[in-house]
């Protein structure tokens, strides 16, 4: 399986930030939040969305978007 090696520390923070779009009853608010993998029993994970709990308190919807990496640049990844 293929796994993203970004070469520099602040492109790999590109791929575990994720940007929170709250909605709230009196507008919108922008927030952050990390994926985290926990690890489970069995080598399991369970992907989380981690982020202060100010971040959403008052949410009526949520809204995850996710950095996407341009296809047609060169590839990061590398063969396990």
């Amino acid at each position: 399986m293929a796994q993203i090696q970004p070469p520099t520390t602040s492109e790999y923070f590109l791929y575990t930030t994720v940007r929170l779009e709250i909605g709230l009853a009196n507008g919108v608010s922008v927030g952050t939040a990390f994926v985290y993998d926990h690890p489970l029993q069995g080598g399991q994970k369970l992907p989380l969305v981690v982020t202060n709990k100010h971040v959403v308190q008052g949410a009526q919807t949520i809204t995850v978007k996710f950095h996407q990496r341009d296809t047609s640049a060169p590839t990061w990844a590398v063969a396990d």
